[in-house]
């Protein structure tokens, strides 16, 4: 129900239902009227009265309620839509952004190895793990609260590329600064967030921070995020530090003593509410079926002048842990020991590979990406995320392998590859995915192509020869080349399914004729349809396979995988030349039902298949000047244009076509307008034109668009081209 109030309205009042008109049942009372619109939510129910019973004012005056609305059953009481009303009716700031529809963006915080990571967003607000809480920090002065959204706002790395987010809030009397450090070893790691406040005054400051811990993730709903039940909370003061227990678990430790906490139930107000006077009430412990508790912390601010004061909070991962000891005898000094080792540690690893030019940036944006890589992956599985994309792509595993292996970093690539030939079935179906969890798909043998995606038979013989490649370790290929062989065996038989006679007589077939059947392949093609994606990943395995046969000396096998890629490729292009003039086109196809353009997908075939000098010359060129035309008027501002940073495998294909200054462009941009926010060196999976629109991105930073990233900068200094290889092809004079 929506209740609209006119100028006189009541601070305290009561929603009542009735069938009969004789039983009334209270769905909603507040004591916290404002005037405003109000949308009341509760379970869907079948009345025929509503009534509001308004308390009387002491003037004894009348209420005006101007507008009276109904909304339907599917709109009933949900606990997220209850902090959806409060952000709405509360000064922007008070709660994460998304509660008030508007795109907030974050970035990962975490270890290489362990299966969690944290988030940090823009504003600073952590969530220490997935699907959990969010802690949410606030300055309180004078009588007023202040928020992100009262101070200038920016974000930063160590280095501008080391993976430790910072966020400074700054205002004209003092600044705040978030710090989030993961520390720890894979299983036992916790996140460190130091909250660092200056006054920057000539005057004395004298208030309150604040962290304010409720049960709504970073994640919005929008991104299958929302809610994160907290049923109970305690907060706890033992031995020097003060913790609060969630759901009957340590989840937070702070190694400064607060001033004060309390745990509030939704019934009774959010934190924030208490928080906005200056003080917290006097609940220590609080319990909620619904989930609907939120936690505070208030510490005192009292400084002179250009003095500082840090908080130091831990975000324990484990169920075991303990607070390591140093921290419990100088806070201060652990966190710059524990921040200074992992300084230390991510330039080492980052560092493996050494890239000096004038243009920092392009190579900055490279090295964090590489890192995190590492911290989303969870041995062994390396995933492109670590909320919506905790699973293991083939193709994002194939890819994200090979930028590992070209930064050197070898091990990490081979536990992929083993976890990866594990699931090969004795048949030779490589599954396009591993499930968190590790379960893998069934392979949906009907022949309608739902479900199964092809391209995992081609990637992950692609990965096997790129390993070998890069380590040289012929030994670990003799394990492997089974499934190897197996695999194309298995690519093979697809295949033949459009080699039958009426592929070859009718003309409505010919364009299917030897490539593989449709799939699911290709995210935009629901239902199945047949995607040249396929082909050219397979193309390459089948070529891949031909080169590991000939190590191992197995002279048979090389023999019909060379017969297969003869004709496999002569078949591909054959089908995109009956495409285009079917369709009466003039480029590269994104798959045959369609005829679409995908210039984005045809890359692949140029920067991971390898087949630049096959391709149909008049149709490739076609192809890539509409896409750069394409490209380029988005760059022109009011023109901007809502897009999918996987395009950044386009900046790696007109290198290779030898047009350097549309990839250099291309990366240029991509490193400025396409990374948000600019300082942590990241793209989500889609870009909007306008930032702000609350709608998927996928996650942040997603490390398959990032290995693509790398790859396109790698290949401005050095790529393979079959047998060769070719230096410094985009470089900038």
């Amino acid at each position: 129900i929506i209740l609209t109030w006119g100028e006189s309205y009541p601070k305290s009042y009561s929603l009542e239902i009735s069938s009969d008109g004789k039983d009334w049942r209270e769905v909603f009372k507040t004591d916290k009227g404002n005037g405003k619109q109000d949308w009341i939510y509760f379970k869907t129910a079948s009345v025929r009265q509503i009534r509001v019973n308004c308390a009387k004012e002491a003037d004894g005056k009348a209420f005006i309620l101007k507008g009276f609305e109904l909304k339907s059953g599917e709109e009933q009481a949900t606990s997220i839509k209850t902090y959806q009303a409060l952000a709405k009716d509360s000064p922007p700031g008070y709660y994460p952004m998304w509660l008030r529809r508007v795109q907030e963006f974050w970035t990962v915080v975490g270890i290489p190895d362990d299966n969690e990571e944290g988030l940090l967003s823009e504003t600073g607000t952590f969530e220490p793990y997935k699907n959990g809480f969010s802690a949410m920090p606030f300055i309180y002065s004078g009588g007023k609260v202040y928020t992100a959204e009262d101070c200038k706002i920016s974000q930063s790395l160590p280095e501008d590329y080391l993976p430790i987010p910072s966020v400074k809030w700054l205002h004209s009397d003092w600044s705040l600064e978030i710090t989030a450090l993961a520390l720890g070893q894979p299983g036992q790691s916790m996140s460190a967030l130091k909250y660092t406040f200056k006054n920057l005054s000539k005057e004395p400051f004298s208030g309150k921070f604040a962290i304010a811990v409720r049960p709504v993730q970073l994640n919005p709903v929008w991104q299958h995020g929302g809610f994160s039940a907290i049923n109970s909370a305690e907060c706890l003061q033992e031995s020097g530090i003060s913790g609060i227990n969630i759901n009957g678990q340590k989840r937070l430790v702070s190694l400064a003593r607060p001033a004060k906490m309390a745990a509030v139930s939704i019934a009774d107000g959010d934190v924030i509410d208490f928080i906005k006077k200056g003080t917290l009430p006097d609940s220590l412990k609080a319990n909620s079926p619904d989930g609907g508790i939120s936690v505070g912390l208030l510490y005192d601010l009292n400084l002179v002048s250009g003095e500082k004061k840090d908080f130091i909070v831990l975000f324990p991962l484990a169920s075991s842990f303990q607070v390591p000891q140093k921290a419990l005898s100088n806070a201060g000094a652990f966190f710059e020991e524990e921040m200074s080792a992992s300084v230390g540690r991510w330039t080492e690893l980052l560092n493996r590979l050494t890239i000096s030019i004038p243009e920092e940036r392009l190579i900055n944006v490279m090295k964090t990406n590489i890192a995190y890589i590492l911290i989303n992956e969870d041995t062994p599985w390396i995933k492109p995320g670590s909320r919506n994309y905790s699973h293991s792509w083939l193709r994002d595993g194939a890819l994200t392998s090979v930028a590992l292996l070209r930064m050197g970093m070898v091990d990490k690539v081979r536990d992929w590859v083993d976890a990866v030939t594990s699931k090969v079935g004795e048949d030779g179906y490589v599954p396009f995915i591993i499930f968190e969890g590790g379960n893998i798909p069934a392979f949906n043998t009907s022949g309608s192509g739902e479900g199964n995606e092809y391209d995992s038979q081609g990637e992950y013989v692609f990965a096997v020869r790129q390993y070998i490649d890069y380590s040289g370790d012929k030994q670990y290929l003799q394990k492997v080349y089974p499934k190897v062989v197996k695999a194309l065996q298995f690519a093979q038989r697809l295949r033949r399914q459009n080699m039958t006679p009426e592929f070859q007589s009718d003309p409505k077939k010919q364009p299917y004729y030897g490539i593989l059947p449709k799939s699911n392949s290709h995210e935009g093609y629901y239902p199945a349809m047949t995607s040249y994606w396929d082909d050219f990943f397979v193309l390459r395995g089948f070529k891949d396979g031909v080169y590991l046969a000939n190590l191992m000396g197995k002279k048979d096998d090389a023999e019909w995988m060379q017969r297969e890629v003869d004709d496999f490729r002569k078949c591909i292009y054959d089908s995109i030349r009956k495409v285009a003039a079917r369709d009466k086109i003039n480029y590269i196809a994104g798959c045959v039902e369609k005829g679409d353009f995908d210039s984005t997908s045809t890359a692949i075939a140029i920067v991971a298949g390898g087949e630049l000098d096959y391709m149909p010359k008049d149709l490739l060129k076609n192809t890539f000047d509409r896409y750069f035309d394409e490209f380029s008027k988005g760059m022109v501002p009011g023109h901007e244009r809502t897009f999918t940073p996987y395009e950044v495998r386009s900046a790696n294909a007109y290198v290779r076509m030898g047009q350097r200054e549309r990839g250099l462009t291309m990366l240029r941009y991509f490193t400025k307008d396409s990374v948000r926010p600019y300082g942590w060196n990241h793209m989500a999976e889609v870009v909007y034109a306008k930032p702000r629109t609350p709608s998927y991105i996928g996650d942040m930073p997603h490390t398959w668009v990032g290995s693509g990233y790398i790859d396109a900068v790698r290949t401005m200094f050095v790529y393979e081209a079959n047998d060769k290889l070719v230096l410094g092809a985009g470089i900038d004079p």
